[in-house]
């Protein structure tokens, strides 16, 4: 989250991702996906829940796991 974006909660009626969620996802998958990350991800472990995976997907995809 940014210092002057008003903080959202999360969707939990929805159970989906807010767009500061799907920005922080895309950031943390680069970071997995760059030369700067030392140790990668082989396994990705989620919760069930909708937002978690949609998270999940994010790295998946960067890491060629999906």
């Amino acid at each position: 989250m940014h210092v002057n974006e008003p903080f959202r909660a999360p969707e939990y009626i929805t159970d989906s991702l807010t767009g500061a969620g799907r920005r922080e996802a895309a950031a943390i998958a680069r970071y997995f996906a760059s030369d700067c990350c030392e140790v990668r991800p082989t396994h990705i472990y989620t919760s069930p829940r909708g937002r978690a995976r949609a998270t999940a997907r994010y790295t998946e995809k960067a890491l060629g796991m999906a």
